[in-house]
């Protein structure tokens, strides 16, 4: 009887304790945390527009715009990444392209979208970005086109 009890006990703190858990954030702790993005209207993950860095109303003097090349996201489709750079700081990024070809393709790159859009404007002129966690494919996909476009555009 007292097995039992302690048994049962010891598996309900095991059960409340995995439940209570929350996982730190991504990234160095020299930034700050991400906040979640808006997931947006619902538009269509292979063809939304450039998003801009937030507070950057003015129009760069000497901006340019890259394509980086497209990746596959482990044979899900492929994913391309295009950046706008003004004084060496990416201020734009979009996805020409993202693996859309099943639901459930586009529900996980409708989720991590802004997730890799947020990382790379706030890496500013580096593909080092941690990616979104249930999205890894995309993401490693999203890091090699964002190395890509940033070597395209001298960075």
């Amino acid at each position: 009887m007292k097995r039992a009890l302690l048994i049962g006990g010891g598996t309900l703190a095991g059960v409340a304790a995995v439940l209570s858990y929350s996982p730190i954030n991504f990234g160095n702790s020299s930034q700050p945390p991400l906040t979640a993005p808006s997931l947006g209207s619902g538009n269509p993950v292979a063809t939304t527009p450039p998003t801009q860095l937030p507070g950057n109303t003015a129009t760069p003097t000497a901006s340019k715009t890259a394509m980086g090349s497209s990746y596959s996201a482990c044979g899900y489709g492929n994913v391309q990444v295009q950046i706008t750079v003004a004084n060496g700081v990416v201020t734009k990024v979009g996805a020409i392209s993202l693996p859309n070809a099943d639901p459930r393709s586009q529900d996980i790159n409708r989720q991590a979208k802004p997730w890799l859009v947020q990382q790379t404007l706030a890496a500013k002129n580096k593909a080092g970005i941690a990616g979104v966690g249930g999205a890894t494919c995309t993401s490693g996909a999203w890091a090699r086109s964002l190395q890509s476009a940033l070597t395209a555009a001298g960075i």
